[in-house]
């Protein structure tokens, strides 16, 4: 596992959904327990990363989307290579955000200064399917400012790592 990625699910593992909810005092919780059992979106997939490493710490299930064909068979040769299974997408990630359901930990890594990040928080919050006590991360720029969700919604915390802001969302009641 990357450094990056390290820091992403220790990230969440500071803010683990405990008992269905996000909280900052849920700070000593174990990585595997913080992801056991829950439903993940690894939107703008790439090469899967994300949804596997939740996947592999005892995430439920794991959806994949990406609109690009190698991406998406770059996803399933890597499902396979760690022997776990997902549901891998092939298609516009802002569309499969209209009908998907609900998700527990939603991450959000698009290409950076295309504007879709915005656009995918604006659709997460629209059709509501960030579940109650989950998390949304999101990764861009340093000098990306993201916008203030509307409540329920709420920031849980920003940290840059060299160029890089990982910034996690809440949703529901917090301290």
């Amino acid at each position: 596992m990357d450094a990056l990625n390290r820091v992403t699910f220790n990230e969440i593992t500071r803010y683990g959904v405990e008992q269905g909810m996000a909280s900052p005092r849920s700070i000593d919780l174990d990585l595997v327990n913080a992801q056991q059992g829950r439903r993940v979106l690894d939107l703008f997939a790439g090469t899967g990363q994300l949804g596997i490493e939740a996947l592999s710490r005892g995430a439920r299930s794991a959806v994949f989307v990406d609109e690009s064909r190698a991406a998406v068979q770059l996803v399933r040769t890597n499902l396979a290579h760690c022997r776990l299974q997902g549901d891998v997408v092939q298609g516009e990630a802002l569309g499969y955000l209209r009908t998907c359901g609900k998700f527990d930990l939603i991450f959000l890594d698009p290409p950076y200064d295309t504007g879709l990040l915005d656009k995918a928080l604006a659709n997460v919050v629209q059709f509501d399917i960030l579940a109650e006590g989950g998390i949304i991360l999101c990764e861009s720029r340093r000098e990306k400012e993201l916008p203030q969700l509307p409540q329920p919604y709420y920031l849980l915390t920003e940290r840059s790592y060299g160029k890089i802001k990982l910034t996690l969302y809440g949703k529901g009641t917090h301290a």
